[in-house]
């Protein structure tokens, strides 16, 4: 896996992050009873990629409230195969989230919000809660709900300075 995040913008009240993603993993299966069961036969010996990016933001309100957004756009799957039942249709994988945060004290921030997503051709839509927390060594915990939870460190110390100073939510 490659996953690079950057800073696309940061200003006074706007922040905006972003990010690229490769993926790429094999499966193989041996000695599984039933032999012919269909998952492990569409699976078996294939490079499954996943090859898309993120666009992040945070907008600083009054005070401590912000309006934040996520998004994600990825093809996942088998890119190789000719099917017709592996249109660009039945690999995309796409997400928005948009919310609204307070910013309890210096490392703590939650929001709530909606989140839609399209995976592999069905749509999905549903409230979502964010809670994030950050640790003076550089160390995070973020919980999107119910879609994602993360545990994160800060490899430089100067882009966790700059993080701190400019944002307000992982």
């Amino acid at each position: 896996t490659l996953d690079l995040n950057f800073p696309v913008y940061v200003g006074k009240n706007l922040l905006l992050s972003g990010g690229i993603k490769y993926t790429d993993e094999q499966f193989y299966f041996e000695d599984h009873e039933p032999p012919g069961y269909p998952l492990y036969e569409s699976l078996n010996d294939r490079n499954l990629k996943k090859l898309g990016g993120s666009l992040n933001g945070i907008c600083h309100l009054k005070g401590n409230r912000s309006f934040i957004f996520r998004t994600s756009f990825y093809l996942a799957g088998d890119f190789y195969r000719s099917d017709s039942q592996f249109s660009a249709e039945r690999i995309l994988k796409s997400t928005i989230a948009v919310g609204y945060g307070i910013k309890k004290n210096e490392n703590t921030f939650y929001a709530f919000g909606i989140y839609a997503g399209y995976t592999f051709g069905q749509p999905s839509i549903y409230p979502a809660f964010i809670y994030s927390k950050r640790f003076n060594n550089g160390i995070g915990f973020e919980a999107a709900l119910p879609q994602s939870i993360k545990i994160w460190k800060k490899k430089s110390a100067i882009c966790h300075r700059a993080w701190r100073a400019n944002s307000g939510s992982a």
